[in-house]
């Protein structure tokens, strides 16, 4: 930011945590919000569906979280009898997540993919969404209203997506469950 003629922060509190000779700056500093692609523009108007649980594993595989909400969903299928789950599960763990799911049709309809490239139907059908807490994901379930639980990465950088997911619990927009969370938690 020293050198900068520009500096955009995505989140209003980012300022104080700026070096002391950007804070200084005031002019420069200018709140963005985190920008999103054109196609998460407008919030949907679209009813929800009732009972649609959107899993983002990541597209390069989450395997904590993906274990962790197949182990909860086998174990417990009962809790989403009538749900319809989406899980999108990396490459690494979608054939095993997909095999364990067919243990449960008698009580919701799992499906798995290794990668979703267009996510906006499914924003705006979820009913709710598991996810880990990186900032343009999290962007983009807020501008289509998804209420999240949140499994920060506790690797991140500075545990960064921990902050994140802090920031939008402040907010009601969604709940934080740690990674050590067992899956009943």
């Amino acid at each position: 930011s020293h050198g900068a003629a520009r500096i955009c922060v995505s989140f209003d509190e980012t300022r104080r945590l700026l070096p002391w000779h950007s804070r200084w700056r005031r002019e420069a500093i200018q709140f963005t919000g985190n920008p999103v692609h054109s196609g998460m523009q407008s919030p949907s108007t679209i009813p929800r569906r009732s009972n649609h649980l959107l899993v983002l594993g990541g597209s390069q595989g989450a395997r904590h979280l993906n274990e962790a909400v197949a182990c909860w969903i086998t174990s417990r299928p009962e809790d989403l009898r009538g749900w319809t789950v989406t899980h999108q599960t990396g490459s690494a763990d979608q054939l095993a997540i997909a095999a364990r799911y067919a243990g449960v049709r008698d009580f919701c309809q799992a499906t798995t993919q290794v990668f979703i490239p267009e996510l906006l139907p499914l924003y705006q059908s979820a009913t709710l969404a598991i996810a880990r807490a990186g900032a343009t994901s999290l962007a983009e379930m807020a501008r289509q209203g998804v209420p999240a639980i949140l499994v920060p990465l506790p690797s991140a950088a500075r545990n960064h997506q921990l902050a994140n997911a802090q920031w939008y619990v402040e907010r009601s927009a969604a709940r934080i469950v740690q990674q050590a969370a067992t899956p009943d938690r």
